[in-house]
């Protein structure tokens, strides 16, 4: 082989590792770009199954404070009418004693 083969020869595997450098180089673009798809893909995923599930618990907490809420409610007016009971069936005693203490007639 003489020198004219020989640089040919280098020439050609020369040309030969820009190919598959560049083929390598375009392949890793390639995947970086697709594992960035696919990982946006699973964040979206992950952010709208964490906000269904987020949503779903404040549904839930509401209701359960809605109930809460209802229960209180009914339990304080009962109280009150309780309390209105009282006052309505002691009323003459009650007005009567405060007008003794203000007016400072008999206890």
């Amino acid at each position: 082989m003489d020198t004219k083969d020989i640089l040919n020869e280098i020439i050609h595997a020369e040309r030969a590792a820009r190919t598959i450098y560049n083929d390598a180089m375009r392949l890793q673009t390639e995947f970086d770009d697709d594992l960035k798809s696919r990982s946006a893909s699973l964040r979206e995923d992950y952010y709208r199954t964490a906000d269904k599930e987020i949503a779903d618990f404040e549904a839930a907490a509401l209701s359960e404070t809605d109930e809460v809420l209802t229960a209180l409610n009914l339990e304080l007016q009962r109280e009150l009418e309780h309390v209105r009971s009282l006052y309505e069936s002691k009323r003459d005693d009650i007005v009567d004693a405060l007008f003794g203490k203000v007016v400072g007639g008999d206890d």
